[in-house]
């Protein structure tokens, strides 16, 4: 299993992705939503980029749930924002949609995988699980960054990922080891120097800062939490765009 990260999605060539499982991180805080919409019953999330796009798409679906932000702050009109702390019952059964700022863009970038997941420290662990069951030749792991730039916490979930993928290979049938690119190693160093004070690190980086400034906090403290969703926000087959639904750990992931 060769393993490669991109630490900012602009990096990303769309064809790069193809032939690859790509995974997706935006841990401040797109896909720490993701999951936590799926965990608590969300039939299916649709992530897009334009607000307008958005609307139009839950409007055609029926039911849906608008979700995201722009500046950190919910959109005029939306159900709800993007902070996890925000999700409840009333997503049980309904899709979503939602568009980030940077989340959605990396998502899109990386849509000729031949897989996608994607992934935040509260759901590492099942995402793990899965490269491990599915023991693709190649892993891309996508950082989707802050506007542009390098972000620090997205950088250390991929490291994490890196660091559980490397350890557990030796082990899962199918997958003889790993191959680390640079900016794999980079990326595991980086957390493994890290990894007892994430929440601290994470406070630290530019997108930390910016969600303390607006009194979101908690959502640094909520995203630090690791391996606490088990399940894997995976892109289904068909309907022409990326449509996240809830796969369990371990599950084995298909094109």
């Amino acid at each position: 299993m060769e393993i490669d990260v991109v630490f900012r999605w602009p990096d990303l060539l769309p064809e790069e992705a193809e032939g690859r499982v790509a995974v997706v991180i935006d841990v401040l805080r797109a896909t720490s939503m993701i999951a936590a919409l799926l965990a608590a019953g969300a039939r299916e999330v649709w992530p897009v980029k334009e607000v307008d796009e958005a609307r139009r798409l839950a409007s055609e679906l029926g039911g849906a749930l608008l979700a995201g932000e722009r500046g950190g702050l919910p959109p005029a009109g939306f159900d709800m924002g993007n902070s996890p702390r925000e999700v409840d019952a009333k997503v049980q059964g309904r899709p979503v949609v939602l568009t980030t700022t940077n989340g959605t863009s990396a998502i899109q970038r990386a849509a000729r995988a031949e897989a996608l997941v994607t992934a935040a420290f509260v759901n590492a662990g099942a995402v793990v699980a899965s490269l491990l069951a599915t023991a693709p030749e190649r892993v891309l792991i996508v950082c989707a960054g802050t506007e542009g730039a390098f972000s620090l916490d997205d950088a250390l979930c991929a490291g994490g990922i890196v660091a559980g993928l490397a350890s557990g290979a030796g082990e899962a049938p199918g997958c003889s080891g790993v191959r680390l690119t640079d900016s794999a190693v980079a990326a595991r160093l980086l957390y493994e120097s890290q990894q007892d004070k994430l929440a601290a690190a994470m406070r630290s980086c530019r997108h930390g800062r910016r969600l303390e400034s607006l009194g979101m906090g908690g959502d640094i403290d909520w995203a630090a939490r690791e391996s606490v969703i088990d399940l894997v926000p995976v892109r289904a087959p068909g309907q022409g765009q990326s449509r996240l639904v809830a796969a369990q750990a371990g599950a084995r992931l298909s094109a």
